[in-house]
Parts: structure tokens; C-alpha cells; sequence
């Protein structure tokens, strides 16, 4: 990374690399269901998010950006709430705003809200189609490749950096009492993060977790 560039852009920078890389598998599975539109953001919050995408139609974008339309859209407003995955014909948030009905007009005309949640902040991708609802096994396929993206983009709630620590030392061959030494915490703590890892990764195993981690990247 070139060290003449300020700070806060190479972080940028480094986030945007980041996203792109792991949001490839995402875009393949989109090219083969035949979903062209798409917009994504990645660890919204109250002030702001670190990386946003649209393939929506270009004049669409402008118009929502101009009118404002994020306030009242239901299908942004029912994913800074929830969690998991809707057809946005199955939001029940009235749209007192037509943004919708707006939408159509750009041949927006069926879509779905995918939403998760880590450490306070969301990452959420919309998709819509011209000619026909999602069908239950896309919703799923897309739900389960989001899953994988949000671990390498937003890990947050799933490993903590102490967790981590251990276990890029444990990966390494390090004993649990080594690793404790490494890190000045004790063999105990050591163990506590590692099963804590367990349990948020749903590994059954300690095999399985470093498998895991290793086969996903998420020490990187």
C-alpha cells in the first residue's frame, strides 16, 4: 500500500479492496439466477457506511437520492430493524411515500431485502428483478453466500480480535499454554476464547473451528 497516500483513504482503500474481493462468489451467484440490479452496503450505521454499490438503473439513483427516498422506503426501513431475509412484496411497512410505486417505473418490479447485524452495524443487500419473485430456494442461496460475505467484511459479533490472536497463534502449531505466553493471558483464557469461537462459528470441534477459519479466510 502506498504510504503517500492519507491515512483515512488507505483505509478506504483497503475496505473497497476488501469488499470487492469477497463479494465475487455474490455476484456469480446473482449472474446465474439472472439478477442484474443489486445495491449493497456494507457496515451501515448512524453515520454513514465504509463501502456502497448499486447496479441500479442509473436515473433511479438519482431520484432517490434527490427526494430523499430512504426516508419511509420499507424495504431499507425493515432492514435497519431486522435480521434474515424478505420479499419486499411481504413488508408489511406501509408505503406512505410511494417509493415503490416509483420503483415499478424503473421496472423495479419485484425484489428482496437481506439484512445482518454485527457489532452495531449492518450490512444489507437488496436485489430486484422486472418479471418475477424470488423463489424460496434463490432466497436461500443468496441468504446462505451473504452469510459467508458478512464473515470476511463484517466479522464483529463472530470473533472478537482477542479471539482471533489465539487462534492464529493455535493455527501455528503453539500450544494453549504457549499461546498464553505469547499473548500474556493465561492457559485458561486461551482455552475460554477458543470454545468461544467454537460456539459462535458452530464448530463441534476444535478440528473443525481451525478448518473452518482456515478454509474462510477469517484470520486474515
Amino acid at each position: 500500500m502506498d504510504e503517500s497516500i492519507p491515512k483515512v483513504d488507505r483505509e478506504i482503500l483497503q475496505i473497497s479492496e476488501k469488499v470487492e474481493l469477497h463479494f465475487r462468489p455474490m455476484k456469480e451467484l446473482l449472474n446465474s439466477l439472472d439478477v442484474k440490479w443489486y445495491t449493497l452496503l456494507v457496515n451501515y450505521s448512524v453515520r454513514g457506511y465504509e463501502h456502497f454499490d448499486s447496479t441500479y438503473p442509473e436515473d433511479w439513483q438519482i431520484e432517490y437520492d434527490s427526494k430523499n427516498y430512504h426516508v419511509g422506503d420499507p424495504a431499507l426501513m425493515w432492514s435497519m430493524f431486522k435480521e434474515g431475509y424478505i420479499r419486499w412484496s411481504e413488508i408489511k411497512i406501509p408505503d406512505i411515500r410511494g417509493v415503490w410505486r416509483r420503483a415499478r417505473a424503473f421496472d423495479l418490479n419485484f425484489g428482496a431485502s437481506f439484512s445482518h447485524r454485527s457489532a452495531g452495524k449492518r450490512t444489507v443487500i437488496y436485489l430486484a428483478k422486472p418479471d418475477r419473485e424470488f423463489s424460496d430456494k434463490e432466497l436461500i442461496m443468496v441468504a446462505d453466500e451473504m452469510e459467508r460475505f458478512v464473515r470476511h467484511v463484517a466479522p464483529g459479533d463472530l470473533l472478537t480480535e482477542r479471539e482471533v490472536d489465539v487462534l492464529k497463534l493455535y493455527t501455528e502449531g503453539l500450544s494453549f499454554r504457549e499461546v498464553g505466553a505469547e499473548l500474556n493471558i493465561t492457559e485458561s483464557a486461551a482455552k475460554e476464547r477458543i470454545a468461544s469461537a467454537k460456539r459462535k462459528l458452530e464448530c463441534k470441534s476444535t478440528a473443525h473451528l481451525i478448518r473452518k477459519v482456515i478454509e474462510e479466510q477469517l484470520l486474515d
